[in-house]
């Protein structure tokens, strides 16, 4: 299985001519435009594709045609995300309503001692930091390789909002004095769960019938850190609408005995597989994960 190089897709002159679309012509317009940029990245970026079709077609068992159709879906819906991000981070009023699942355990974890909140490469659980009125600052910790230039020129269209962003650097620790100093003031921790960079500490976990690694460093961070966890997603529900859950915050307790606390740390990366394969299997086409996940999928 190849690990993921903390890199993703999009690049700042797209950005760009995304923002000058939406200022100009509006959401609706900008969708129609994304048509056919899905259909270049469906027809050309071959790498992907097999990614893709292995997951469509193995892991969700899907039939050939509806493989085929569900990875262009994925495409475009990938680049609806990229684009709805914009409008949120930038201000757009009245172009995305929210319906929330579980709001009021975040508000809880906000008001009392913060915590972690874990998601996955699904939908776009960014909005957390944007639509969620919470009393707390909310950090996204994001790979170096996410952020870099895209997000330098995102902050020139940003608002002000409670939303921070951790910039992991593979090359220095100061991410996780930034994570320590955020949970010692209380603050709300977003990190993803479904990927790692070369280096990093790993579990095997059984997802959707067959074995992946995960990192494991997030829900190292759990228990370390003795703070709750809750697993959320935000999904698209239709062209202007998204869907935010979150789940009932669970602690994992650290144990001065290693076997113990491995045992402790499992229970958490078992319940958070099980949370990703549910949202999985409602929301097939909306994983937007570009790299070989499952042993197997890569010939190994």
């Amino acid at each position: 299985m190849s690990s993921w190089d903390g890199k993703s897709k999009g690049n700042v002159l797209g950005y760009k001519f995304f923002v000058w679309v939406l200022q100009y012509a509006g959401l609706g317009t900008t969708y129609f435009i994304l048509k056919f940029a899905a259909f270049y990245y469906f027809l050309f970026s071959l790498k992907t594709f097999s990614v893709l079709f292995y997951y469509f077609r193995k892991r969700l068992g899907f039939g050939l045609l509806k493989s085929v159709f569900s990875i262009y879906r994925n495409y475009y819906i990938f680049g609806q995300t990229l684009v709805d991000k914009v409008c949120i981070i930038a201000g757009f009023k009245n172009t995305i309503s929210y319906s929330f699942e579980g709001e009021e355990y975040l508000h809880q974890m906000a008001e009392s001692k913060g915590g972690f909140l874990i998601s996955a490469h699904v939908g776009n659980y960014e909005f957390a930091g944007h639509a969620l009125s919470l009393k707390t600052k909310v950090n996204v910790v994001l790979f170096e390789g996410e952020h870099a230039k895209i997000k330098k020129y995102l902050s020139g269209v940003q608002k002000a909002s409670n939303f921070n962003v951790i910039v992991v650097n593979n090359h220095s620790f100061e991410h996780i004095y930034k994570i320590n100093e955020a949970i010692e003031k209380k603050e709300l921790v977003c990190i993803h769960g479904d990927r790692f960079a070369p280096g990093s500490k790993i579990i095997s976990c059984k997802l959707l019938g067959e074995e992946a690694m995960f990192p494991l460093g997030p829900f190292l961070l759990v228990a370390q850190l003795q703070v709750p966890v809750s697993f959320v997603f935000a999904v698209k529900k239709s062209n202007y609408r998204y869907h935010f859950s979150a789940t009932k915050p669970i602690s994992c307790d650290f144990h001065p005995n290693r076997q113990q606390r491995d045992r402790e740390v499992l229970k958490v990366v078992n319940k958070y597989v099980e949370a990703l394969e549910n949202v999985i299997h409602k929301f097939p086409e909306q994983w937007f994960n570009y790299y070989h996940f499952w042993r197997t999928s890569n010939g190994k």
